[in-house]
Parts: C-alpha cells; structure tokens; sequence
C-alpha cells in the first residue's frame, strides 16, 4: 500500500478518518516522518491566533470588495526544517513524479489548504478542507498570470501548467 499527501493530511488533521492499515503505515515509515511533522507544524500555526501586527497586514492586502463565494489563499512561510522532505514520494501515490518544490497556500481564515506540487514545468495540486468539507464545483484562479482550473471536487489531486508561480490563489464555489 502506497501513502498519498491526502494519506498524510488526514493522519494529522482527520486521524479517525484514516485507515488502521495506513495509519499504522504512516506511524512506521521514517519517509513519512518530516511530512507528518510539516501538517503538524501547520496545524499548530492554525490554531495560534494571529498577533495584531499580521493581522493588520493581511487587512492591508485584502481587496476593498471581494465575492462572498471567493476564497482567497496566500502563500504560508513555514520554517524550514533540516531534513529535506522527501516530496517526490508523497506527491503522487505511484512514486513516478519528481517534485522539485512545494509552495502551500492558506486561506484567511485558516479552513482551506491548497499544496503545489512543481513536477517537471507542471504543478501538481492537493486542495484540502480543514474543516473535512467535500468541495464540490470550484474554479481556481492563479494571480498574477490569471491561469484558471476548473474542479469538478477536491477528493483527487489534479495538474496544470501555469505560466509563473502564483503569489495568490482565489478558490470561487460555482
């Protein structure tokens, strides 16, 4: 049995949804061991509340008028651990993509995850609910280039070429 990034997320986020099998995986695999502690790490910051200072920075960036059915995610500065986390492992289930670099986007109020995955000039991309909502009928919107993907559901992890690194991402429930 292979461990996927959704495998992981769950084991941090949802561990009572997670299968005892991989679980168990997940528990005795020294691979998997920086990933677990990088969701950990990010929960934690999540449930941290935020200092008047960033709080007045992400109110500084916030558009004067915004869709109510618009989320937007910005990238998240999680401090960078020493051992280098094995992405190519967990960034497919197969084992076959190499990634190269991992951006993790976060939504203001903390309920929704989006991970790039770069693989070989495409992006390989992991939506996830902190609140354990299926997301269904959603556009991704990548700023600056404007790349758009459409998601019938955020069960499965999907790739798309963007033409840059995206500095935000705005997440619209159709």
């Amino acid at each position: 049995m292979s461990i996927t990034e959704k495998d992981i997320f769950d084991f941090v986020f949802f561990k009572e949804t997670l299968e005892s099998n991989k679980m168990g995986e997940i528990m005795n695999s020294s691979d998997a061991k920086t990933q677990v502690e990088f969701y950990r790490e990010l929960k934690q910051l999540l449930l941290n509340d935020l200092s008047a200072d960033t709080k007045n920075k992400l109110a500084e960036k916030i558009p004067l008028y915004l869709k109510e059915d618009t989320i937007t995610l910005r990238p998240v500065n999680i401090p960078e651990r020493r051992e280098k986390i094995n992405l190519s492992r967990y960034a497919a289930a197969s084992g076959e993509d190499k990634a190269t670099n991992t951006t993790t986007f976060l939504s203001d109020d903390r309920n929704y995850l989006i991970r790039l995955h770069k693989v070989e000039g495409n992006y390989k991309i992991f939506v996830f609910s902190t609140l354990r909502k299926k997301l269904s009928n959603m556009e991704l919107v990548f700023h600056p280039s404007e790349d758009k993907l459409s998601l019938k559901d955020n069960m499965d992890s999907f790739f798309i070429t963007l033409s840059q690194m995206p500095d935000s991402i705005d997440m619209r429930l159709i």
